[in-house]
């Protein structure tokens, strides 16, 4: 059933000149500091462009190779390794620490975003 709501939804997807602007700005990190966006910019683009449904890549005016499937491929097997090699611990610290800034800031009353 999901499926069927998914593809149906994405059919009835519409991505004009503004929006696709719009969204290119996230997809390059133009909300980050030149300084943190510059050096993750295009790895960004490439793992966005790589998980986005073909239908959207095609609205958004992503192209994507063969060769640019292959090295998702790659790079996928590797973080699986890499995951499965890296302790707990650490593998968890980011979600920790969100949390912890998460919860900090429901005690002080403050915004989450």
């Amino acid at each position: 059933a999901f499926y069927d709501y998914w593809h149906q939804q994405l059919a009835l997807v519409d991505i004009d000149d503004a929006m696709r602007a719009y969204l290119n700005r996230i997809v390059d990190l133009e909300f980050l500091p030149v300084a943190l966006a510059a050096p993750q910019r295009r790895f960004n683009r490439f793992v966005t462009t790589a998980v986005l449904p073909p239908v959207l890549r095609e609205q958004m005016h992503m192209s994507w190779s063969h060769a640019q499937a292959s090295r998702f491929d790659r790079f996928m097997r590797l973080l699986r390794v890499t995951s499965r090699l890296t302790p707990r611990f650490v593998r968890l610290l980011p979600l920790r620490l969100l949390l912890a800034d998460y919860r900090r800031r429901l005690r002080r009353a403050r915004p989450l975003v």
